[in-house]
C-alpha cells in the first residue's frame, strides 16, 4: 500500500518529521493546547490543517 503524497493526518512522530522538530516538541504543543490532536484507538493523530495552523503561530525570527 502506498501512502498519498499529502497526508490528511500525521502521527506525533510523522508530524515531528514533517516539521523538522522532535516528537517532544509536538507533544508539548499538544499538552499546552497549542496543537490539536485526535485519538484513534490508542494513537494520537494530528490533522494536516491543524499542524499547518500551529506552524503559522510559531515565531518568524530567532529568539534572542
Amino acid at each position: 500500500m502506498t501512502r498519498p503524497k499529502t497526508s490528511l493526518a500525521y502521527t506525533v512522530m510523522e508530524a515531528a518529521i514533517a516539521t523538522s522538530t522532535d516528537h517532544a516538541r509536538i507533544r508539548d504543543a499538544i499538552k499546552l493546547g497549542d496543537l490539536v490532536a485526535h485519538w484513534v484507538g490508542n494513537k494520537q493523530i494530528i490533522r494536516a490543517e491543524d499542524l499547518d495552523e500551529w506552524i503559522q503561530t510559531l515565531p518568524t525570527e530567532r529568539a534572542s
